[in-house]
């Protein structure tokens, strides 16, 4: 861990947390396989977080983020997991899947995420 990441880390909370809004987050996580069932299980669990959100107005990041797609800011440190392309966003009670994360570093650390949302 670098020096200022503990700091970074903090900021991105504090700032996002004054400016942000409350989203929910359902964070997929699969279980182990069955091989009985030939399947595996898959929890869910909602995640409320502040976070800025704002719209993309161009594609962006070779065509996987389009224009009219969420882009959502969070710290990090608000998450304790990493959201992915299985997870869902709930953005004013409307859902979105996850089509892109982007870490933003502090140093060593992701101070916080970009995280793009499709309406569903």
């Amino acid at each position: 861990m670098g020096l200022l990441d503990q700091p970074l880390r903090g900021v991105a909370s504090t700032l996002i947390q004054k400016f942000g809004t409350s989203v929910v987050f359902r964070l997929k996580a699969t279980g182990t396989f069955d091989e009985t069932t030939d399947s595996a299980a898959v929890t869910e669990v909602d995640v409320t977080v502040k976070a800025v959100v704002a719209e993309y107005t161009r594609n962006a990041f070779e065509g996987r983020v389009k224009s009219g797609d969420k882009q959502l800011i969070v710290a990090a440190k608000d998450l304790s997991d990493v959201p992915d392309e299985e997870d869902e966003v709930f953005i004013d009670g409307s859902k979105h899947q996850v089509v892109m994360v982007r870490q933003i570093q502090a140093t060593d650390q992701a101070a916080a995420y970009e995280i793009a949302a499709r309406g569903v």
